[in-house]
């Protein structure tokens, strides 16, 4: 993860890759990524769509987070694995009662 802080009326490029999240932690941005024309606000988040250029700029004095998509996998995945151990756990039981 990594964070920058743009000052108001700047402008900055960003040699994103797809599947990279921009959140914006602190003031307003406008972001222009692959056609698409985005604003945001404090807490929101876009998801980078290709490997080109993101043009930013900051309406406010802003605050930005860049986070891979491998940061947000973890606790998917975690609570992916919590839910199949729930459905397994019954039925391991019931097989090893079986079986002893």
């Amino acid at each position: 993860m990594q964070a920058f802080q743009l000052p108001q009326a700047s402008l900055s490029t960003l040699n994103g890759h797809a599947q990279q999240w921009i959140e914006c932690e602190q003031g307003m941005i406008w972001l222009s990524d692959d056609g698409h024309d985005v604003v945001l606000e404090r807490g929101q988040r876009w998801q980078i769509r290709s490997n080109h250029t993101v043009v930013i700029e900051a309406f406010a004095h802003s605050r930005i987070k860049l986070e891979e998509e491998a940061g947000l996998v973890p606790g998917i995945a975690q609570a992916a694995k919590r839910q199949l151990q729930h459905f397994l756990q019954p039925l391991l039981q019931r097989h090893n009662a079986k079986t002893a």
